[in-house]
């Protein structure tokens, strides 16, 4: 004798969809929640037993599966609920409840702007399911290097102004729920140094140390003024 099959879950409750498969593996259908007052699987005619296996989203379990065999209930504990064929049975309703929050997974990627030098560190790839959307990087400790200037840190704008990010702390920016999320940058920010070269470009940027001629030539050290004056080096 075959039996019918009528299988209920919530709607918004983080269940996504709902594989029934028969006893042989074979895929019945992939259903997605329909309420609890309207059977999202409704198949006659069946005669073997079936496995039902949710597709849950971040943080939802399932508490229970409740199962009304002309009359008789009784509950299932486990992910997946399994059917056997009973020969008896004529109508079989299963509704399945769930607990947790159901969350969202959020994506995000933090790039690194070597703001007119080099060695920046590679992109980062970051994901959060905490529920607030954002997602939080820790900074590499890449340090960048720039001819005539030493790195102080990052920005988020190539100026330097704002909050500057250090390598080894952490950084939080808002993300999306596609991958690879949100982009955001970092821009390397640079004081000159005080090195007591001078740097021309030919061909590329070369330290320049000035000579001048008193009684022959000789090398001439600048000083600068930073909280007080200083000899290069």
């Amino acid at each position: 004798m075959a039996y019918q099959l009528r299988l209920y879950a919530p709607t918004g409750a983080g269940i996504t969809s709902l594989a029934v498969l028969d006893s042989s593996g074979t895929l019945l259908g992939n259903v997605a929640p329909a309420g609890t007052d309207t059977a999202c699987f409704n198949k006659k005619g069946l005669t073997t037993g079936v496995t039902i296996t949710p597709s849950l989203e971040d943080g939802v379990t399932v508490s229970m599966w409740v199962v009304n065999v002309d009359g008789s209930v009784y509950y299932q504990y486990t992910d997946t609920c399994t059917i056997g064929y009973d020969s008896s049975a004529s109508n079989i309703q299963v509704r399945l409840e769930v607990e947790g929050t159901p969350t969202t997974t959020y994506y995000a990627t933090l790039s690194f702007n070597a703001n007119r030098g080099t060695g920046a560190p590679s992109t980062l790839y970051g994901s959060s399911a905490d529920g607030t959307g954002y997602v939080t990087f820790t900074i590499p400790s890449t340090i960048p290097t720039r001819n005539g200037y030493t790195f102080t840190g990052w920005a988020a704008n190539s100026s330097g102004t704002g909050t500057i990010w250090s390598p080894g702390g952490t950084y939080t920016g808002y993300g999306t729920t596609t991958y690879p999320g949100q982009g955001h940058t970092l821009y390397a920010v640079w004081t000159q140094s005080n090195s007591g070269y001078v740097w021309i470009y030919s061909n590329g940027w070369h330290k320049y140390i000035p000579w001048i001629y008193s009684n022959g030539w000789s090398k001439c050290i600048p000083w600068v003024y930073s909280n007080g004056w200083k000899r290069g080096s």
